[in-house]
């Protein structure tokens, strides 16, 4: 078996875990640091921290799925 398949057929439980923001203390202050310090650095720090804004979606006035 060639290195890709053995790395799927070895499944997502024996994978290392991704980085940990826990684990990165310094690199995480640097860069939010750095992200302040730019235009709109309020919106970056922000979409770092919260995630990317995400717009919701108007219901069409006939959509049976729509709040009142």
């Amino acid at each position: 078996m060639s290195t890709q398949q053995d790395i799927y057929a070895a499944g997502s439980e024996s994978r290392p875990p991704m980085l940990n923001r826990e684990n990165y203390v310094s690199w995480s202050s640097c860069l939010l640091r750095y992200a302040k310090s730019r235009p709109n650095g309020k919106l970056i720090y922000n979409s770092i921290i919260n995630g990317p804004y995400v717009r919701r979606m108007i219901p069409e006035p006939g959509d049976a799925n729509r709040r009142k």
